[in-house]
């Protein structure tokens, strides 16, 4: 079977949707605000153990945690991470400027908030030691992948390009190599 873990922030908790015998079932695990990252790489940790999970596939981590991508290796499960969008690069996911105009991938000494204290080399940090963790990373074009790679080509594990609506099983045989 498989399971899909997503986010609920209003509610604080990690919803688990199961498709098993022809039929939905939800789980809910519930994380602190206290000490956040911790407590949903916690509550990940619990949903991978209680529906033994073997492998995870990253859409993305806004809303939840990269720290996602440590606790399955500690736990000895590949990860494939697909770029659907630039958050790892930016919290300003479709690389936007907060007035709508086009930023681009800022360079790390660029300061994310207007206190002039977060640069996104610092918070591109920890995500940085997720990504080098990762089996795959799977972009849905060249062109996504080149803008993932200015900043990330140095880590992490094979490419590779699975544009939408292709049959996935072609480019999954390349996985088993």
């Amino acid at each position: 079977c498989s399971c899909v873990i997503f986010p609920q922030p209003q509610e604080n908790r990690l919803i688990v949707v199961q498709y098993a015998d022809g039929l939905l079932h939800y789980s809910h695990f519930p994380y602190s605000l206290e000490e956040k990252d911790l407590s949903l790489c916690q509550a990940f940790e619990e949903i991978v153990e209680s529906f033994h999970i073997d492998l995870l596939h990253i859409h993305h981590c806004m809303r939840t945690s990269f720290g996602f991508i440590d606790s399955a290796k500690k736990l000895g499960i590949p990860v494939i991470y697909n770029v659907h969008d630039y958050y790892a690069l930016s919290p300003e996911y479709n690389l936007l400027r907060r007035d709508g105009t086009y930023h681009g991938v800022p360079k790390d000494d660029e300061y994310y908030d207007q206190y002039l204290c977060l640069t996104y080399g610092k918070w591109r940090t920890p995500i940085r030691k997720a990504i080098d963790q990762v089996d795959y990373i799977v972009a849905p074009s060249n062109s996504a992948l080149a803008v993932f790679d200015q900043v990330y080509g140095d880590v992490g594990g094979s490419r590779y390009v699975i544009e939408h609506g292709t049959d996935p099983v072609h480019h999954m045989q390349n996985f088993e190599k």
